[in-house]
């Protein structure tokens, strides 16, 4: 079963559900709502849902840029933009 965190969607998960059926594995995923957000201090929530409130997109960007702990390329980083909000 895959769960997607907070502000993502199933979408995330697109080369697993492609790889894994084909191995025989059964997939699941968009069954409940995302987690909430862990680990993080009460102002950061905050931040972030003032920001999700006056500009989505904008904090959006930086949650993706702040995600990956190594390089990714721009491709890479609008295709984990866009199903944010297509998911």
């Amino acid at each position: 079963m895959f769960f997607h965190g907070w502000l993502l969607s199933h979408k995330q998960f697109e080369y697993q559900f492609q790889v894994l059926p084909a191995m025989g594995c059964r997939c699941i995923g968009m069954l409940i709502d995302a987690a909430a957000p862990t680990g993080v201090t009460k102002e950061t929530a905050d931040q972030l849902l003032t920001e999700t409130l006056n500009d989505r997109p904008k904090m959006m960007r930086g949650v993706t840029d702040n995600f990956f702990f190594q390089y990714i390329t721009g491709p890479f980083s609008d295709w984990f933009f866009q199903i944010q909000f297509i998911g």
